[in-house]
């Protein structure tokens, strides 16, 4: 039974915006093609990047016309918890629905980690070296203390949780916005790579970082621990796939608010398959390019060291990008591309995780309150409050303790 008649939201996100949703979830561009690289070259050495980028696209299509076709038999805010509650029962819907909605909020916490450990270091150290201020490198291995790193994390979500709250209209130009920034500093980067050759690489990095951390040190540093060079192989890049698709998380997830899309037959389609096709695109320009400069030895050594890493920052492709052109106009623009990818695909997250709530609530499964929309905003306001809070003790958990990595294991098995 319907907690109530009418809804209270309205139609007002485009094909566009369907297509943000999806494109902000995923986080193709710069950290997109940085996190292939992250996610498979430490866990599955020998892996092609970009063949199991293209296998895990494929693996994608079904499920990605699956949604299509339920968003556009029933168009209503809520995704997958709607079309099970109503296809096969309510209780398989709500508890399907219920691990989903969970597991958005457990990834926020991890994204709110990630943010001061990751991404800023990243950042900092990047600039610290095109400039020479060793004040900034230092910086970024003091930020990583749990108590600033729990309060980084928190001010990112937070600013992500203000950009959805005002609505759909102010949200839409602001994602637009974060996606021109992302998508300047992801094509800087390619065309830096594309300039740049392999000795260019060994060289920037020697003068940059040297002389008591060069090229040859990293891979003789990880030799000396127990890495040999693994080959591209089959074996290794059919393991890694289930990395890569992982990379393709949430291009369906603009379905979630199908009830506020615009022609959701025409519009819904777009935006699912144009974020997936996208991503496919930047991350297979990205990754081999990256790889062409970096060379693959250096990347497995480098992801090989682990927590002997000697940088202050992780072994991330925007630190050793920008390594290739100190001009403080390029580091700039890779780096804020790096930092406002985070805020946006934060943003797409909680926009998805509020609609699972409302329609929750819509259904008078959680306090009917919940679903109320707000007068001036045309958005559920409660639902993103509750996520926010929620997020904010999973980001707590993540910086203060190892039981958000055994919880995404036991909801991924």
């Amino acid at each position: 039974m319907f907690a109530r008649d009418a809804t209270g939201l309205v139609r007002g996100f485009s094909w566009f915006d369907a297509f943000l949703i999806g494109t902000s979830v995923i986080l193709p561009g710069i950290y997109g093609y940085a996190s292939v690289i992250g996610f498979i070259a430490g866990a599955d050495p020998g892996a092609n990047f970009v063949l199991s980028a293209i296998l895990a696209f494929l693996f994608m299509i079904p499920l990605g016309l699956t949604y299509v076709l339920l968003t556009s038999v029933m168009p209503r805010s809520g995704g997958d918890y709607v079309w099970i509650t109503r296809v096969a029962h309510p209780v398989v819907g709500f508890m399907a629905a219920w691990g989903l909605w969970l597991s958005i909020l457990a990834i926020l916490g991890i994204d709110g980690y990630l943010f001061p450990t990751l991404i800023l270091p990243v950042s900092l150290v990047s600039f610290g070296y095109s400039t020479g201020n060793a004040g900034l490198i230092a910086l970024a291995s003091a930020i990583t203390s749990p108590v600033t790193a729990y309060a980084l994390g928190l001010l990112m979500i937070l600013v992500s949780f203000l950009i959805i709250i005002p609505g759909p209209r102010i949200f839409s130009r602001l994602m637009t916005i974060m996606f021109v920034i992302v998508m300047i500093g992801t094509f800087v980067s390619f065309g830096l790579l594309l300039g740049s050759s392999h000795s260019d690489f060994v060289n920037a990095f020697n003068q940059m970082v040297g002389p008591k951390v060069t090229y040859d040190s990293i891979i003789s540093q990880a030799r000396s621990a127990g890495w040999s060079f693994a080959p591209i192989s089959w074996g290794a890049t059919l393991l890694s796939i289930p990395l890569s698709v992982v990379v393709y998380n949430g291009f369906n997830y603009a379905s979630a608010a199908a009830g506020e899309i615009r022609n959701v037959k025409r519009s819904v389609p777009i935006g699912i398959f144009g974020s997936l096709v996208f991503a496919l695109i930047l991350t297979i320009l990205g990754t081999q390019l990256t790889v062409n400069v970096l060379g693959y030895d250096f990347i497995q050594a480098s992801f090989a060291l682990g927590s002997n890493w000697p940088l202050p920052a992780p072994p991330w492709a925007p630190l050793f990008t920008t390594m290739l052109n100190p001009n403080f106009a390029v580091v700039f623009l890779i780096q804020l591309a790096w930092l406002v990818s985070f805020f946006w695909n934060t943003a797409g997250f909680l926009l998805v995780a509020s609609r699972y709530v409302f329609a929750f609530a819509f259904d008078g499964v959680l306090p009917v309150r919940l679903a109320d929309v707000s007068d001036r905003f045309g958005f559920p306001t409660k639902a993103a409050v509750l996520n926010f809070i929620i997020a904010a003790i999973f980001l707590l958990v993540a910086t203060f303790t190892p039981w958000l990595g055994l919880f995404l294991n036991a909801m991924t098995i």
